[in-house]
């Protein structure tokens, strides 16, 4: 093997690439051979999500996006006739006449909202609807919210 000495004393010696690889003991890789270092590895085991109809599988490998609101959110109708307070849907009031709830809600449809003004006296139909404890003494504001479920 030569070797070259410089002017400023650097010495170098030319190597072939058959004698490197034969030092080494193997043939080191091409540069463009050597894959992309992933930034996520994939889990193994998805996760399987299914809300309503749909169903969306997270792995970690790439971004994923499960939306809730459109899945479990759900527009009530509007109820503008007293005698719909109970029934499934929103019924809301500007008037102080006493309103009579009778709960009609189903299993298949079961919230039923009444809103009234703080001065409206609001009757239940005892044998359907069960008060929380406290729920008469409530005081403040200027409307009155029930939520029946």
């Amino acid at each position: 093997m030569a070797i070259y000495v410089l002017e400023d004393g650097t010495a170098y010696t030319l190597l072939k690439d058959t004698t490197v690889k034969t030092a080494l003991g193997f043939t080191p890789a091409n540069v463009n051979d050597i894959p992309e270092i992933p930034i996520a590895l994939p889990n193994p085991y998805a996760l399987n999500v299914i809300a309503g109809s749909s169903t969306t599988s997270y792995t970690g490998s790439s971004a994923s996006t499960i939306n809730l609101d459109n899945i479990f959110s759900k527009q009530l109708p509007i109820l503008t006739n007293a005698d719909d307070a109970g029934k499934p849907g929103i019924y809301f009031t500007n008037s102080t006449t006493q309103v009579n709830v009778v709960a009609r809600v189903t299993k298949e449809q079961p919230d039923a909202i009444v809103v009234v003004p703080s001065a409206t006296p609001v009757v239940f139909d005892e044998p359907t609807v069960f008060l929380m404890d406290g729920i008469d003494s409530l005081s403040g504001g200027a409307y009155k919210c029930y939520c029946i479920t």
